[in-house]
């Protein structure tokens, strides 16, 4: 039983997400836009195909946080990408 090596479930994969999102919120709150903007460098933003794509309330938090840390940051480009994805996906 001790020698299997135990492998990551797809839970394990939602919380990480879960726990990044609540971060970059925190971040964002404290008024630390770049560090924001680092914790949600692994996540892609623009793929359809992620879980977190699906719940839309996950989603548009994902997407207002970044795109207020882009804003923040004066990457005005970013945030417009990003706030504009969020409003043709509705």
């Amino acid at each position: 039983m001790l020698n299997q090596i135990a492998t990551p479930c797809r839970l394990s994969f939602d919380l990480g997400y879960f726990a990044l999102f609540g971060l970059s919120r925190l971040e964002c709150l404290l008024g630390d836009y770049h560090a924001s903007l680092e914790v949600l460098a692994p996540v892609d933003l623009f793929s359809d195909h992620e879980y977190y794509h699906k719940v839309f309330a996950c989603y548009l938090q994902l997407a207002y946080h970044a795109g207020v840390a882009y804003l923040m940051a004066r990457r005005f480009s970013d945030a417009k990408r990003t706030l504009a994805h969020v409003v043709l996906k509705v």
